[in-house]
């Protein structure tokens, strides 16, 4: 992003997509952090009037069938 200050960075449009569903972009460096990638699972919870997006957790090894 070249010489954009860094909080502009975060500031990002809502957009709404073709099924009614609203989408933002999250910027590559805070994916980067997270250790996110394209395909990641995350649920998407309101918190009063936050957004809180938590990555899924892989599901824990199921035990064999006796």
């Amino acid at each position: 992003m070249g010489n954009v200050p860094q909080h502009s960075r975060s500031v990002r449009r809502l957009t709404k997509n073709s099924n009614g569903t609203v989408s933002v972009s999250i910027p590559i460096e805070a994916a980067d952090k997270l250790g996110w990638s394209k395909g990641q699972k995350v649920t998407v919870e309101r918190e009063g009037k936050k957004i809180v997006i938590k990555p899924v957790e892989p599901d824990s090894p199921k035990e064999p069938k006796k």
